[in-house]
């Protein structure tokens, strides 16, 4: 191998190889880009796509190309709740369509050829009880509207025209016309005391007296009801009739006098009401002075009003609605006796034994004795 010999002048160096031309990796700045020559800035493009590719390999060694991100609504779709939700719109959709292509096409009870469209605003819905079937025509004609026939939509066309005979009207809509000009309490006329026996019911048909049933008042007793379950399992009103007892009589409205009442039933049951609720004042309106302080003293007060506000705090909501032996609903003899006992009295005290007697002045029941007693079981 032949040695480097140092060069006799130090001032003399070697000559070099000459290099190879580099490639830039980043393109000249400002205006000395477009100064290089079309070769080296072909290098340049093809090194920096190079370079790309390598990124792209190393970001994706399975060689798969990038899928592109998923529309918003497709990503909405894909969570399972979503997809639930959505069933259940386009299921109840579907229903409610059928619902009102079957039944909301029929009108009301009162028109020619109808028959009732159901609870309130139509369909198959109604009342599930012939206490709440009742209940809720007394409901609408004490806050009737002008053109409302929403009473009408629970009688079935031959029960229409008779409840309109009845009435002397051309049509049930008159009917409740004329029967709403006669209200004078609203809020009393459209909450009437129902007894609550009328719910037990054993098959598909039933009768509720406005007379034997129903405490009205603020306004007049509408009259028998003659009631059948329907196919969807509520109740709508396939007769009705009125009688000369109710047509006789005059209901009680919240400025009458309290202790006026038709029926024994309906005296036992404001005394419910107005333990309940008050005023002890309007309780004790019901009783004769000596029945009164009988029962201030069976129950061990110093007067009829403060017996009924002690038993007042022990009721709750449904003590205003006892149910009554047959007994009670009797009114052929001038004196009957009425068990606390024999009466079916939820969320609050039984009140004793109470005997009432028909006043012929004011031609209403009074409770005139009071007797306490222990019912068993």
């Amino acid at each position: 191998m032949a040695e480097l010999q140092r060069p006799d002048n130090p001032d003399e160096v070697p000559p070099r190889q000459a290099a190879l031309p580099a490639v830039p990796t980043e393109p000249p700045a400002g205006n000395a880009a477009d100064q290089l020559d079309p070769v080296a800035r072909r290098e340049f493009e093809e090194f920096r796509r190079f370079q790309e590719f390598q990124r792209y390999k190393a970001a994706h060694p399975d060689g798969a190309p990038p899928e592109p991100p998923a529309p918003l609504w497709r990503r909405i779709l894909r969570n399972k709740f979503v997809r639930k939700l959505l069933m259940l719109l386009i299921l109840l959709f579907v229903a409610l369509t059928f619902v009102e292509c079957a039944f909301g096409g029929r009108g009301s009870g009162s028109g020619a050829g109808g028959e009732s469209p159901g609870f309130g605003t139509g369909g198959s819905v109604r009342p599930n009880s012939p206490r709440e079937t009742v209940r809720t025509v007394y409901h609408y004609i004490g806050h009737h509207e002008a053109g409302d026939q929403r009473p009408c939509s629970f009688f079935t066309t031959g029960a229409a025209i008779q409840f309109a005979e009845a009435h002397g009207t051309a049509d049930c809509a008159t009917a409740v016309t004329e029967l709403a000009g006669q209200v004078t309490d609203a809020e009393a006329y459209a909450s009437p005391e129902i007894d609550s026996q009328t719910n037990q019911v054993d098959g598909d048909r039933t009768e509720v007296s406005s007379c034997d049933s129903i405490s009205v008042r603020g306004g007049p007793a509408l009259g028998d009801f003659q009631l059948s379950r329907h196919p969807d399992g509520g109740w709508e009103i396939t007769g009705y009739a009125t009688t000369e007892a109710c047509e006789s009589t005059a209901p009680p409205s919240e400025e009458a006098d309290p202790g006026v009442t038709a029926r024994p039933s309906e005296t036992v049951r404001l005394l419910h009401t107005y333990v309940l609720f008050g005023p002890a004042s309007n309780a004790c309106a019901l009783f004769s002075p000596e029945a009164g302080a009988d029962f201030a003293a069976n129950f061990g007060a110093s007067d009829c009003a403060s017996a009924v506000q002690e038993l007042g705090a022990d009721a709750e909501i449904g003590y205003r609605n006892p149910g009554f032996p047959d007994s009670a609903q009797q009114r052929s003899e001038p004196v009957v006796t009425i068990s606390s006992c024999e009466m079916t009295v939820e969320d609050g005290p039984r009140l004793g034994l109470l005997e009432l007697t028909y006043q012929e002045d004011s031609q209403s029941w009074l409770i005139t004795g009071h007797e306490a007693e222990t019912c068993g079981g």
